[in-house]
């Protein structure tokens, strides 16, 4: 159980240590939504996650999005979270294996919710 929870630990470094990639690539502009992507790997879909998780509170820190959509939205963000990183531990190719399909609908309810909440 002990290796088990170090290697989550590790795989969730490594996924949060993705995140500034995702942010270059999001501002390097691109003509396709969140929704409209097909993500084909469990670290692309991580990098998804976060960069509408900070939409969603950038949102909310500029008033734009009312605080009282933070539970309920962070909490399916958590559950999003979870699930990538139990699959990048449970996969032989970590963040570059291909994401299964219940977490890649965890996932992309998760922007969804975010998404939604922000509008």
């Amino acid at each position: 159980m002990k290796n088990r929870t170090l290697a989550l630990y590790a795989a969730m470094a490594f996924l949060g240590a993705l995140w500034p990639l995702g942010a270059i690539l999001t501002l390097g502009g691109c003509g396709t939504t969140a929704q409209s992507v097909s993500y084909q790997t469990i670290g692309s879909l991580e990098t998804a996650v976060l960069n509408a998780n900070a939409s969603f509170l950038d949102s909310v820190v500029l008033g734009k999005t009312p605080t009282n959509s933070v539970p309920q939205v962070e909490s399916a963000f958590n559950e999003a979270q979870m699930a990538l990183h139990l699959a990048a531990v449970l996969a032989s190719g970590g963040t570059n294996a291909p994401a299964p399909a219940a977490t890649a609908a965890k996932a992309n309810a998760f922007i969804t919710t975010a998404t939604t909440a922000t509008k």
